[in-house]
């Protein structure tokens, strides 16, 4: 959009704030190649003042803060369009905006800083953006021109909502398996315990949806089975569950989502708590993430007994993390 003419405010901190407001932002993509983008940047959004759009994509966890810092930006006819991961950021931001003002869309990229004042864009690059509710209106029509114009490789989906929690049936299961067992996407779809497990939480997350009312898209399960087999073999999904440990940040949040609908139409399996015996299965190996290296032993060994108690038939159990060495006895 900056490089196209709009006037652009870019919203950052510290030292990546400094770099961008002496230098502008620039951006390394491997689909677009490097480039600058002009504009300006503040810390603080009142000094930018009310916009006609708002680009909100931070991390779910940061959604409290940055709603409250986008109040500053938003006037009478102003877009704000969500295109974080999850499915109820648009809702979370309707709450406190109003409705009228959220827009909700999803993009197949990486973006990370890799220095300040560089970012840098891997992946598809991709995007689709829509309303909060099924249909097309003028101003997603107007948008979509817009973005056409300045390069975005994007739709204007008419079930947007649908599009949501079709990615995340997608993502969330790879990405919270490949987490736990640092495993690549060729292990996890041809082991049958991790395939069978990866379709299990697919199909769940569309419960959930369907039992909060959620216009889930015919063959959505299909197109997320799909995805996970088409990913190139050597790829990983763990994306910021585990990428954040590894790199001394919080993990993201991809979850907060379905549990709330859930809990006002429940899906079968979220009715009671499952005794151990039952959540484990007897054809599945336990694996135990220890993120803390200075865990007790006999804290470890404690978990153990009580897995070992309820479920005497485990195939194995394996700890991953930063104490895998000193317990791989």
């Amino acid at each position: 959009l900056a490089r196209d003419g709009h006037d652009v405010t870019f919203v950052a901190r510290g030292a990546h704030l400094a770099a961008i407001q002496q230098n502008g932002l620039k951006v390394e993509s491997t689909n677009d190649g490097s480039f600058n983008a002009p504009g300006k940047a503040v810390d603080d959004t009142s000094q930018a003042g009310p916009q006609d759009l708002v680009l909100f994509n931070v991390k779910m966890y940061q959604n409290g803060p940055a709603i409250e810092a986008t109040k500053a930006l938003v006037g009478p006819d102003t877009i704000v369009l969500t295109q974080q991961n999850g499915v109820d950021n648009g809702d979370q931001l309707a709450a406190v905006l109003g409705a009228e003002h959220v827009m909700i869309g999803s993009v197949f990229m990486e973006g990370r800083i890799v220095e300040p004042g560089v970012v840098s864009q891997g992946g598809p690059g991709t995007g689709n953006f829509g309303e909060m509710q099924q249909g097309i209106t003028d101003r997603g029509k107007n948008l979509l021109e817009m973005f056409k114009h300045a390069g975005w490789r994007v739709e204007l989906q008419e079930n947007m909502p649908g599009m949501l929690w079709m990615k995340f049936a997608a993502i969330a299961g790879p990405a919270a398996v490949n987490a736990a067992t640092n495993s690549v996407y060729e292990e996890m779809r041809t082991l049958p315990e991790t395939r069978a497990l990866i379709i299990a939480a697919m199909e769940e997350t569309l419960a959930v949806g369907k039992a909060s009312g959620a216009p889930i898209i015919d063959g959505t399960l299909d197109r997320a089975i799909n995805a996970m087999d088409s990913f190139p073999a050597q790829g990983r999904a763990r994306q910021g569950l585990l990428r954040g440990p590894d790199r001394g940040t919080r993990r993201h949040h991809w979850h907060p989502g379905p549990p709330r609908p859930g809990k006002r139409r429940p899906h079968p399996s979220q009715r009671r708590p499952l005794r151990n015996s039952e959540a484990l299965g007897e054809s599945h190996p336990v694996i135990i993430g220890v993120d803390n290296g200075s865990i007790r032993t006999s804290h470890l060994h404690s978990l153990l007994r009580q897995v070992g108690r309820s479920q005497p038939a485990l195939l194995g159990i394996r700890v991953v993390g930063a104490a895998e060495g000193r317990f791989r006895r």
